[in-house]
């Protein structure tokens, strides 16, 4: 047999068992949703991690005659820490009805593993909508312990199949698709090293208890509850937002602030959330001004393909680079007709401490007056003398999605910058960078203060 995660093809005549959990019902067939499966396919499954598995009709006398393509699974390679992206595809028998639910031939473009470099292999695109793996969560399910069941009892699971996870381990690292459990990463981890698993449950800490309850979104890249999360850019969470680097920053200094509750625009947010949004900024302020460093804020509020989860983009400019941030912006601006308006021009929202930050909603009642519900980029840009500029951009008919982003990239001279493609890294030069800018913001953390405060 070939390496594990090498196979570009399995051909089976039957499902595997288990390939409907982690799937919304609509997501399924009618024809397919009661169907048993194979167990010992679903076992071959997780031996070889193919890129594609394509199939035909149940074995079990559910002939699940359809055509179907079930949302990508993303999975870990054994023994090399890769991630492998696998497409399930089911093809209807031969027939002549014309229906694209029947249809019994499917083209693919493929580039096979032999033509792909090791870095390519080891950095994989893991599109919108992938989901954790099923069939692991299947085995977590078949291994959970019975109510009063002894622990000598417990199934093992085979290393082979689970990347070398315990049940415990992998229970922590699966959302459930069964229950309203919320999972979220253990700060207090990277931050102090006392704590096993990395996550917790949401319902484990009485502080937990307070964020947001947020439905498990496999088809989002910013939920906690995403199985594809990488959590090895997070660098801070709080109760109702978290802080973390960007895939393909523009530089170092380059941060999101993420509403925990799913949200489309910021404008649909609870007070609450804004008043921790800002609480970051306020910090992530006093931490560049100790670097000698301003901070630039981009909102875009624009509707997108895919599961829109809003945010913002902060940057850390050099004082000596942040007066020219309005003229960039609007220069800029003109190019792709962007057009800028003033919305608060001079509002010193450079809080002193967290207490004043907690008590802001910064620029929401503003923005609700002055958008009227409508697309829009906003930015709070620095002025080199400590203060800010707001420019609002009303977005009508077609729009360059990444303005601000490339806008940002122009400030600090990197316009090559302004695509984030080109700017990713490998997986352990983005954990070295997260680790040293959270080394150095530890002191701002506000959250882990909270928790020290909690824990005394």
């Amino acid at each position: 047999m070939r390496d594990q995660g090498d196979v570009d093809f399995l051909f089976t005549a039957e499902y595997p068992s288990s390939f409907q959990l982690l799937l919304p019902e609509q997501q399924l067939p009618h024809g397919l949703q009661a169907m048993r499966g194979s167990a010992a396919i679903r076992q071959v499954v997780q031996q070889i991690h193919p890129k594609y598995h394509i199939t035909s009709r149940g074995g079990d006398g559910t002939r699940g005659d359809v055509f179907y393509q079930r949302l990508p699974y993303v999975s870990e390679v054994t023994g090399t820490g890769r991630k492998q992206i696998t497409r399930l595809i089911g093809l209807s028998g031969v027939n002549k009805v014309k229906d694209k639910t029947r249809k019994y031939l499917h083209a693919l473009q493929v580039v096979p593993f032999a033509e792909q470099s090791a870095e390519e292999r080891q950095h994989v695109d893991i599109p919108a909508g992938t989901t954790q793996n099923p069939y692991l969560h299947a085995m977590l399910e078949e291994t959970t312990v019975r109510n009063g069941e002894p622990d000598a009892k417990r199934r093992k699971l085979d290393p082979a199949a689970t990347g070398g996870l315990s049940a415990e381990q992998i229970e922590q690292l699966t959302a459930k698709s069964r229950g309203g459990d919320q999972f979220f990463y253990d700060q207090r981890l990277a931050a102090k090293g006392q704590r096993k698993g990395g996550l917790v449950p949401g319902d484990q800490q009485q502080r937990r208890n307070n964020r947001p309850v947020v439905p498990d979104r496999t088809e989002c890249w910013f939920c906690l509850s995403t199985p594809t999360l990488e959590r090895h850019l997070i660098v801070s969470i709080g109760q109702e937002a978290y802080l973390a680097m960007p895939k393909g920053a523009i530089c170092g200094d380059h941060l999101l602030i993420v509403p925990i509750a799913h949200e489309a625009s910021t404008m649909a947010l609870r007070e609450d959330t804004w008043r921790e949004m800002e609480r970051f900024k306020s910090a992530l302020r006093r931490y560049f001004a100790s670097q000698d460093k301003e901070l630039l804020v981009i909102d875009r509020n624009v509707a997108t393909l895919g599961a829109t989860h809003c945010h913002l983009q902060v940057v850390g400019v050099p004082k000596e680079k942040a007066e020219a941030a309005r003229r960039i912006f609007e220069t800029e601006g003109e190019k792709y007709h962007v057009k800028f308006e003033e919305l608060l021009h001079g509002a010193d929202e450079s809080a002193d401490s967290t207490a004043d930050a907690a008590s802001s909603t910064g620029p929401l009642e503003l923005l609700r007056q002055q958008t009227d519900g409508k697309p829009f980029l906003y930015a709070e840009l620095p002025d080199g003398q400590g203060g800010t500029t707001q420019l609002l951009n009303r977005v009508e008919g077609k729009h360059y999605v990444q303005f601000g982003r490339y806008a940002a990239a122009c400030l600090l001279d990197m316009p090559r910058r302004a695509n984030w493609k080109f700017c990713v890294v490998p997986k352990p030069e983005e954990e070295k960078l997260t680790q040293t800018f959270k080394s150095q913001w530890k002191q701002y953390d506000f959250t882990l203060q909270d928790e020290d405060e909690e824990d005394a």
